[in-house]
Formats: C-alpha cells, sequence, structure tokens
C-alpha cells in the first residue's frame, strides 16, 4: 500500500511541474548565442535561480544582496551570465548545457531555455546526386518549417520527405541549385544551416559528336564552391575514367591513385591518344582523345571516389565513319569522288540558274524593242497623213478661170502644133 503522504507529495510534485510548463515562456537559442531573460528588481534580495528540468533543486545563478552586491554561484554559466536593464539575466556565448529552467525571484516569472541546433547526416560537403538529411532538433515538440536557400518554404514532394516529429528534411538526391543557406523556422526564431555540394560542373550526362579522326573532349570538371577549398572532411582517394564494355563490363582507361596523401594519374597504362591534365588534379579530369577511332564510339564513366562516397559523369561519342577506299583504276578515293560530284552539281545548278536569267532578260528586251518600233512607224505614218502636199509653182499660167495648167501638158501641146 502507498503511504498518503507520499501519495501527496507526488501530486505536489506532478502539479508544481504542470504550472511551471503551463507559466514558463520559451526561450529558443542556438549554440554560441546570446539568451536574455527579462526582470525588473523589486527588492534587495532578488536572486536568479537555475534548475535543469521540472524536478530537479534550484541553484543560484546570481543573487543580489542588501549592499548591491552580486553573489554568484558555481553553475557552469555564471562565468558567462551578467545582470543588464535592472534585472535581467543575460548569458554569453550558449553552451548545451545550459538548457533549462531560470527563475527570477522578484516577479517571479520563469523561463524556459531551449537549445536549438542544426546538423547533417552524413556530416560534411554533401555530393551532388547523394541523399543527405537535414536534422533541425529543439528540446520540444515544436513546429518547424524548412526554407530552400531560393527563400521557398519545402513541402513533402518527390525529393523532399518532411519529418515534422523528428524535425528532419531527407533530400534524396542533391543537385547544385540546393547548395545554399537553410533555414529552420521556429516561432519567433529561426537558425540557418549552410550546405555546400561538391559536384560537376554543367550537365552530369552528354553527348560528343566527331568524326573519324577528329579530336574528342570528354569533359569532368568539379565544382568547388570558394568556402571549401580542401572539400572539408571528404577527402579523394581515387577516380579516373572508364569505357562501358561489352556485358556490362567496366574497361579502365586512366585512373588515379593516392599515394603518400597525394593524388597522382597511373600513367603505365595510359593510352598514347590520351591527354589529361597534370594540375590541379581531383578537381580537373577532364581528358582528350585524339584520332577518334570507331572503336572509340561509347560510354565513358568519369569516377570521382571520396572516402565515404563516389561521384559519377557519363560521356557518351558518337563516331561517325568517313569512306577512305582508294580505287584501283584512278588511285582517287571514294570521299574525293563525293565532294568533286557535290561541287559539281553545285556549279552546274549555279550555271543553269545565271543562263536561265540571261534568257529571260534577253527576251524581255527584244519584245521591248519590237514594241518600241511598232510605235515609231505608227507615229511616223501619222505624221505623214497630217502634213499639206507641197507641189512645185514654176513655169505654171493661169487660165481664163484663174486656173493653173501644168506646164508639161503646154509644152506638148506647142510641140505638136509646130
Amino acid at each position: 500500500m502507498w503511504n498518503r503522504k507520499y501519495l501527496l507529495t507526488i501530486f505536489g510534485l506532478l502539479t508544481l511541474s504542470c504550472d511551471i510548463l503551463g507559466t514558463a515562456t520559451v526561450v529558443y537559442e542556438s549554440i554560441g548565442g546570446k539568451a536574455t531573460f527579462a526582470c525588473k528588481k523589486t527588492q534587495n534580495d532578488d536572486k536568479w535561480t537555475y534548475k535543469s528540468n521540472d524536478f530537479a533543486t534550484e541553484d543560484i545563478v546570481i543573487r543580489s544582496s542588501k549592499r548591491m552586491l552580486e553573489l554568484r554561484g558555481h553553475l557552469p554559466m555564471v562565468k558567462r551570465a551578467r545582470i543588464v536593464q535592472d534585472f535581467s539575466l543575460e548569458i554569453k556565448d550558449v553552451e548545451s548545457s545550459d538548457e533549462g529552467i531560470y527563475k527570477c525571484s522578484s516577479e517571479g516569472k520563469e523561463y524556459k531555455l531551449c537549445i536549438v541546433s542544426v546538423h547533417a547526416d552524413p556530416q560534411g560537403p554533401g555530393v551532388q546526386f547523394t541523399p543527405l538529411k537535414i536534422k533541425c532538433a529543439i528540446c520540444e515538440n515544436t513546429p518547424r518549417i524548412w526554407q530552400h536557400p531560393h527563400k521557398i518554404n519545402i513541402m513533402n514532394s518527390n525529393n523532399y520527405i518532411i519529418n515534422k516529429e523528428e524535425g528532419t528534411i531527407e533530400i534524396k538526391s542533391l543537385s547544385m541549385e540546393d547548395a545554399g543557406t537553410w533555414t529552420c523556422k521556429i516561432t519567433n526564431f529561426h537558425i540557418e544551416y549552410k550546405l555546400q555540394i561538391i559536384g560537376f560542373t554543367g550537365n552530369s550526362s552528354l553527348t560528343t559528336f566527331c568524326k573519324k579522326g577528329d579530336t574528342a573532349y570528354l569533359p569532368c570538371q568539379l565544382h568547388s564552391l570558394p568556402s571549401v577549398p580542401d572539400f572539408g572532411n571528404l577527402i579523394i582517394t581515387g577516380g579516373g575514367w572508364k569505357k562501358k564494355a561489352e556485358q556490362d563490363s567496366m574497361d579502365q582507361l586512366l585512373f588515379l591513385q593516392f599515394m603518400n596523401r597525394e593524388l597522382s594519374w597511373n600513367l603505365s597504362v595510359v593510352n598514347k591518344r590520351l591527354t589529361f591534365h597534370s594540375e590541379n588534379i581531383g578537381r580537373n579530369l577532364s581528358v582528350t582523345i585524339k584520332n577518334v577511332q570507331l572503336k572509340d564510339a561509347g560510354e565513358y564513366i568519369c569516377e570521382v571516389q571520396f572516402n565515404t562516397r563516389i561521384l559519377k559523369k557519363t560521356v557518351k561519342i558518337l563516331v561517325e565513319d568517313v569512306i577512305t577506299e582508294v580505287t584501283h583504276s584512278t588511285g582517287v578515293n571514294k570521299s574525293g569522288h563525293k565532294k568533286m560530284s557535290l561541287w559539281m552539281f553545285i556549279l552546274i545548278g549555279v550555271v543553269a540558274f545565271v543562263l536561265i536569267v540571261l534568257l529571260i532578260i534577253v527576251t524581255i528586251l527584244i519584245i521591248r524593242h519590237q514594241r518600241l518600233r511598232a510605235q515609231a512607224k505608227r507615229r511616223a505614218y501619222q505624221r505623214q497623213a497630217l502634213t499639206p502636199k507641197q507641189y512645185c509653182q514654176c513655169h505654171r499660167s493661169r487660165n481664163r478661170n484663174g486656173y493653173s495648167r501644168q506646164p508639161v501638158k503646154e509644152k506638148l501641146l506647142d510641140e505638136e502644133f509646130y
């Protein structure tokens, strides 16, 4: 049987804890921040007390004596605490051990300091195309809102999963757009987490077209932020280029080796047609294939191996064949014949077009000339019809009626008469 006094004691403690939870003002602060609890002095013997939880005993943080002297206790935060603005308590450089309940005896105010922290799993910079979980941890189950670096509140989607109870956001596949400052919002408080991502510049998968005999460029450069000069706790342990062969097997073309804490190319198995960068190894793994052949067509994979994760990029090369067989009769290659025939067709087409244009121009000129000649004749005939006839008036005589006669006829009559 339970003792009656013991039961009353338990009931009293539960009631007191409920009162504290109901009246205590929650103050959120991150590690390293500054927490301030407001209070006013009402008497000379005021004090600030602290207890880690509702059932722990109170210890003095700072006490004001009758002589207005500050008497400090022996708690860890005492060295970082001070009285400001009458009798308000300020704690600098907050630590996780400072979390608990603070009480001002003068006004009976209680404050619950709740430490907020954010961390990622796995820790350190994120790697492109890999999953990441960020947790916003607080002392109680308070609603939290996640904000993307692009100032967008995140909701559950195919790539983002939010757990409200745990205060976590899970990113299934990191992209370079996820890099930046993530914000965990709580009531009257927010905390930021700077996410740095290591990934490739440009597209993670691309296709390159080239002709036989040309040079093919296979880009593979890491995008690094200025604030991550050494990738944090990530260490590059290897990497290189592989070509996908038949039956999903891989042929190693060029690979990095990590020896004596330095990266270097393994040059013992390098194809002579491959050229690569010897400087800034680990960030620039781009290679060039000279004198591309048909056998070089296929899918190439660039890998950067970290101590915990692997980053991959795919480059597909398509090689166009150029026929260079030599004929036995003339010794001219077929590609030359194809080029000559093509130019001949173009030349014939241009000449035919010019001749047609000239023929049209000549035809138009001839028709125009004929029309002009016809018009000239018509105008000349019209002028002749309108001009009065002029007859010679020499040796003409007039008859009795006043009309003249032709002198030729007169002369003939005279000759006949005589």
